[in-house]
């Protein structure tokens, strides 16, 4: 198993940026998907947006909201990632210049901070550390 800290810096498609949103941001249907399209539409403007992926706070009052095809079998568990945001792009060039100008920037007072995160646990959903 790959250790995630040993390769946050090597490049590779697929971003994941912190300190932009809490859990409680992402609990409202409305806001969150405000917050989603946000994050989309500035991420565009340095490459092709392949998804963007924003793990959700669990709530029992919550119906299945976690795009994983089940019938909220998640429900009362903690989901790994909540308050970060995984972009994944074409190309590792376009990562790259999306990094170099979205790390360090300001979002709702925070300071961004933009890592690398390997692809392999991206596809296999695994967005905790």
């Amino acid at each position: 198993m790959t250790n995630y800290n040993a390769t946050v810096m090597m490049p590779t498609p697929v971003l994941v940026l912190l300190n932009m949103v809490t859990p409680a941001e992402l609990i409202d249907d409305e806001e969150y998907h405000d917050i989603r399209t946000q994050v989309g539409q500035e991420c565009e403007k340095f490459g092709s947006v392949v998804s963007v992926v924003i793990p959700r706070p669990n709530d029992n009052n919550i119906e299945d909201d976690d795009d994983d095809d089940d019938d909220d079998d998640d429900a009362g568990r903690s989901i790994p990632g909540v308050g970060r945001i995984f972009v994944r792009y074409e190309t590792e060039l376009q990562a790259k210049a999306a990094r170099s100008k979205l790390h360090g920037r300001q979002f709702g007072g925070n300071t961004v901070e933009v890592r690398f995160y390997p692809v392999a646990k991206f596809e296999a959903k695994q967005y905790g550390d």
